[in-house]
């Protein structure tokens, strides 16, 4: 009945959860841009999306899903869609209204990060000519947030291969330095490894006697205390405690580092 009497119904979770698998699985700008349009068109039930990357006010990569490329006299227009949700029922007749409607658009929402502003998420009509809800609304805004990092981790993945071959050479350069330098915080990490051992152990003798004589205070082996007595040496003793677990801690790492630290796993019905 749903493919008769509700024909623009869909499962917004199921779309969220089917976009983050994308993201997860694609790093390449225009097979995520493509992907993505495609599985909101189908799930949404749209006639038409489109992704469109800026850099600094020009087009760099258009991603579109059935419908044609935004023309060369159009690029100068898309900056009139500034930089909130633009939806094109809840417009008065404008300038942003004729430009969703020259882009075949009826929703059109920036793609930003905290980092840049990326570009544009444009979305057709509905296949059923119903208008967008508030959850429609919604869950648009949930996929360009997400889109929006997964598009700059792309265009940083399409960066970094661009220089990649440029950088090559200096990588090489930087090697012999690193190697200097490593060698440096081996030494300095040798070193860090001995003065923790040492310190753990030497906190730890005068710790255990302050831990001892409190204890012997708290049990009342000097006499009775009263009340508030009780109360100031039992925060003492507490804080003698979290102070040996810490020493404990600082002796473990230096297990770990000198590989002398092992741990025995076990599974466990959580």
């Amino acid at each position: 009945t749903d493919k008769i009497f509700y024909k623009d119904k869909y499962d917004p979770q199921s779309l969220l959860n089917d976009i983050s698998l994308i993201l997860a699985s694609e790093i390449e700008i225009d097979e995520l841009a493509g992907k993505v349009c495609k599985k909101i068109v189908d799930k949404m039930h749209l006639q038409n999306a489109r992704t469109v990357v800026l850099d600094k006010g020009k087009v760099i990569f258009e991603s579109k899903e059935l419908t044609k490329f935004i023309s060369p006299e159009e690029h100068g227009l898309l900056k009139k869609l500034g930089s909130n949700m633009l939806y094109v029922d809840q417009l008065d007749r404008g300038d942003k209204y004729d430009l969703l409607k020259i882009l075949n658009a009826s929703v059109s929402i920036p793609l930003k990060t905290s980092n840049q502003f990326i570009g544009y998420l444009i979305l057709g009509q509905k296949k059923s000519g119903d208008i967008f809800n508030q959850s429609d609304l919604d869950n648009i805004k949930i996929i360009a947030s997400e889109f929006s990092i997964g598009l700059e981790n792309a265009i940083a993945f399409s960066e970094i291969q661009m220089f990649n071959k440029t950088l090559q050479q200096k990588i090489q350069i930087a090697t012999a330095s690193l190697r200097s330098a490593n060698d440096q915080l081996k030494q300095l990490d040798t070193a860090k490894d001995e003065f923790i051992s040492l310190a753990g152990h030497q906190l730890r003798t005068p710790l255990t006697t302050v831990k001892g004589y409190v204890s012997m205070l708290s049990d009342g082996d000097f006499g009775n205390l009263t009340k508030d007595q009780k109360s100031s040496v039992d925060l003492a003793l507490d804080g003698s405690n979290r102070m040996a677990r810490l020493i404990d801690d600082l002796l473990n790492v230096s297990r770990m580092e000198a590989g002398k630290f092992f741990i025995d796993s076990k599974m466990v019905d959580l």
